[in-house]
């Protein structure tokens, strides 16, 4: 890795690091729980309340709301800043037995509401999380997902938010970003088997960051078509998709690095259209003579409007070979990776 690129990586953890403890505000007391609680939650009915929605409407902006461990078969809209912590003993949020259609987190649109939701596991809903049209600036840390139609949705939301520390298998998306506009970031999240895209960022005009992700088993493991926002993607993982990154007709900056894309079987990247040609850079794409598609190698294929040289040779990311950015390789030298 190039001193540039140490620099920079040092940099985004930093960025992730505040972003975290800050945004959450809970981190530097070692987790949200380790807060005391304005107002508590227990499924018998032996605290402040039984149900969590009663304990959201019965709230004040700024209160901290701990959930004891036990199952809630309810749907939860948070149209209050506040912050919605699961306690120890696991809290599952289960609507399996709800009406068709039913969200398990439902943060409220046309207001500004920025809450917490830290460290639930929700199944059994149409959305998991709807955060669809949402102006406010929310966190969502701890979480799993499963047995949703949609994972996570923040579809035309206009505010700035964050993901961290989530699991979503199953469902049609498991993170939706799509026709987004405001500043968003997904980092050390794993999503699988998604019947469409495993993170969908497209005809977007904000700006966003995804560290640390793994999409596998997925229809297209993330797809930026369309949009017009810078992303930066590092240190992330998408294999065994049809379709490891899409970035057809961009607008926008992109970069993809620090990365492997392998073992996609239709394609590792498609960038036909891009206005500005995306940075693909310090990848693995699955062999040790990089990517196939207009290049040379015989790794998953690349398209488009990418420059992916140097590349990794192997899925440790510690040796670099370099190339010409084009479709005619003329050099191949193998560099040790400098850590």
């Amino acid at each position: 890795m190039t001193e540039y690129h140490e620099k920079a990586r040092a940099i985004f953890l930093t960025v992730v690091m505040v972003l975290s403890m800050v945004g959450s505000g809970i981190a530097f007391s070692g987790g949200a729980a380790a807060q005391t609680a304005d107002i508590t939650v227990s499924a018998d009915g032996s605290t402040n309340y039984a149900s969590i929605q009663n304990a959201v409407d019965n709230a004040t902006a700024g209160d901290v709301i701990e959930v004891k461990g036990g199952t809630y078969r309810e749907e939860v809209t948070v149209n209050k800043s506040v912050d919605l912590v699961a306690g120890s003993g696991g809290v599952i949020l289960n609507g399996s037995t709800l009406p068709s259609g039913a969200d398990g987190i439902n943060i409220t649109t046309g207001n500004t509401v920025g809450p917490t939701i830290d460290g639930f596991a929700i199944t059994g809903y149409e959305d998991a999380v709807d955060a669809r049209n949402t102006a406010g600036d929310w966190t969502l840390v701890n979480t799993t997902v499963d047995d949703a139609v949609f994972g996570i949705s923040a579809f035309e939301s206009t505010g700035n938010w964050t993901i961290q520390n989530a699991t979503v298998t199953g469902g049609s998306f498991g993170i939706d970003a799509s026709v987004s506009s405001g500043e968003w970031e997904i980092a050390n999240t794993t999503v699988r088997n998604a019947s469409n895209a495993g993170i969908a960022a497209e005809d977007g005009t904000g700006n966003g960051t995804v560290y640390n992700a793994t999409v596998v088993n997925s229809s297209t493991g993330i797809e930026i078509t369309l949009s017009d926002g810078d992303v930066t993607i590092t240190e992330s993982t998408f294999t065994n998709n049809s379709i490891g990154v899409s970035a057809k007709s961009t607008t926008g900056e992109w970069t993809i690095e620090e990365s492997r894309i392998h073992n996609n079987s239709v394609e590792g990247l498609n960038a036909t259209g891009a206005v500005i040609d995306g940075n693909a850079l310090y990848n693995y794409w699955g062999a040790p003579d990089g990517p196939s598609g207009l290049f040379g190698g015989s790794g998953d294929a690349v398209f488009g409007e990418v420059e992916i040289s140097p590349y990794y040779t192997d899925e440790a990311l510690t040796d670099l070979a370099g190339v010409r950015v084009d479709a005619n390789p003329v050099v191949n030298t193998t560099v040790s990776r400098v850590s």
